[in-house]
C-alpha cells in the first residue's frame, strides 16, 4: 500500500476525534484542520525524524571540503542540505561513533559564514558554447569535448549538464569523459545538486561572497545574483585532511519527505506527534496535548525496538568498500 500525506493527517485527526480531510483539501487546504496541519507538517516531520535512528532515513555521503574554519579546527566539510543529525548507532557498545569515516578524528558540527550561489536551469539543456563563469574560472558547455580546458559535456539534458558541471568544479566523477579540467576549482566547491539547480560555496581562504563574481551566457541558466552571497553554511569541523584518494564520509539521518518511503512505525509515531500539536489549535485542550505526547513517546520506544531488530549484528563485516557502496 502506498502511503499518502492526507491519510497520515487523517490518522492524527482521528486520534483527536476531529473531522477528517479529503485528498483535494490537503492539496489545496480550505478547511481549518487542513490549514492547521499543513502549517506544522514539516516541523513535526523533522522533529520525529530527529527523535530516533530511522533506517529508512539513513544516508551515506562523501563530504566536500568547504570554507576554512577561523579557529580551533583545520578543515571544514560542507554538510548536505538534507542533513538532520549524525547516525550514532543504537544503544550497544559496538554501534557507537558510526557517523564519520575515517574514525578516530574529533569533530563537531557548526555553521560557518561563506559565500553561496545557486545556478538555476529552466529544464532546457544549455546550448553548445554556452558558458558559466565563477570567479576566475569559465566553464564551456559542449555537445562533444574537443577537448579544451574548462569544457563540460552537455550530455543530452539540462540535468546531466548540471551533474557534469558539478563534477568539473570538484574534479570528481569522470574527467576527460564528462568534462575537461586539470584540477578542482580553487575558489568554490559544488555541493547540493538537483535536476534544475546547482549550489556552489566559497572554499578560498579570506574571500567573501562579494569577491567572487558569477555569470552565464546561457539563456537557459540563471544565477541568483551577480556575486556569491554570504550566508550560514552547516559544516563538519575536524583536523582530518582529505585528498583525491582518501575522502571523508558521513552517515546521517536525512530529511526524507517522501511518505511512500516511510516505515509504518514512523508513521504511527509521527501521527501521534502531529495529533499532539493539532490538539492545541483544534481542541484547545492542553490535557489532550499532554496525553498524546505521552503516547508519542511510548510509540518511539516501540519503534526503537523494531529499528534495532533491523540493524546489523556484532561481527558483521559488510562490504569492505562500504564508503562508496555498502548497505544503505
Amino acid at each position: 500500500m502506498a502511503y499518502q500525506e492526507y491519510k497520515i493527517v487523517n490518522i492524527a485527526l482521528g486520534r483527536l476525534g476531529v473531522k477528517k480531510i479529503t485528498e483535494a483539501d490537503w492539496g489545496d487546504p480550505v478547511t481549518q484542520q487542513a490549514i492547521d496541519a499543513a502549517a506544522v507538517w514539516e516541523f513535526m516531520r523533522d522533529e520525529a525524524l530527529e527523535a530516533r535512528q530511522w533506517r529508512f532515513a539513513k544516508k551515506r555521503a562523501q563530504l566536500i571540503r568547504g570554507p576554512v574554519p577561523l579557529v580551533n579546527w583545520n578543515f571544514a566539510y560542507i554538510l548536505p542540505d538534507d542533513f538532520l543529525k549524525p547516525w550514532v548507532g543504537q544503544d550497544s557498545p559496538q554501534k557507537q561513533d558510526l557517523a564519520v569515516y575515517p574514525a578516530g578524528y574529533p569533530y563537531i558540527f557548526e555553521s560557518i559564514f561563506a559565500g553561496v550561489g545557486i545556478l538555476t536551469s529552466n529544464e532546457t539543456a544549455p546550448a553548445d558554447g554556452d558558458t558559466v563563469t565563477i570567479g576566475s574560472k569559465t566553464y564551456t558547455f559542449r555537445t562533444a569535448l574537443t577537448p579544451t580546458e574548462g569544457e563540460v559535456l552537455i550530455g543530452g539534458s539540462a540535468a546531466k549538464a548540471l551533474d557534469n558541471l558539478r563534477d568539473a568544479i570538484n574534479h570528481k566523477g569522470r574527467p576527460d569523459t564528462d568534462y575537461k579540467c586539470a584540477a578542482a576549482n580553487t575558489q568554490v566547491a559544488s555541493t547540493e545538486n538537483t535536476d534544475t539547480t546547482q549550489k556552489v560555496v566559497i572554499i578560498e581562504e579570506d574571500t567573501v561572497g562579494a569577491g567572487v563574481a558569477t555569470s552565464t551566457t546561457s539563456a537557459n541558466l540563471q544565477w541568483g545574483d551577480t556575486t556569491l552571497i554570504d550566508e550560514e553554511v552547516k559544516c563538519l569541523l575536524t583536523d582530518y585532511e582529505d585528498d583525491e584518494d582518501n575522502g571523508i564520509f558521513l552517515v546521517y539521518i536525512f530529511r526524507e519527505d517522501d511518505v511512500k518511503k516511510w516505515s509504518a512505525s514512523f508513521i504511527n509515531c509521527f501521527a501521534f506527534r502531529l495529533a499532539a500539536e493539532l490538539a492545541i489549535t483544534r481542541t484547545e485542550s492542553r490535557l489532550k496535548y499532554g496525553d498524546l505526547m505521552v503516547m508519542y513517546q511510548n510509540s518511539l520506544i516501540n519503534a526503537t525496538e523494531i529499528t534495532q531488530s533491523q540493524d546489523w549484528l556484532e561481527g558483521e563485516k559488510g562490504n569492505s568498500d562500504w564508503e562508496t557502496a555498502g548497505r544503505g
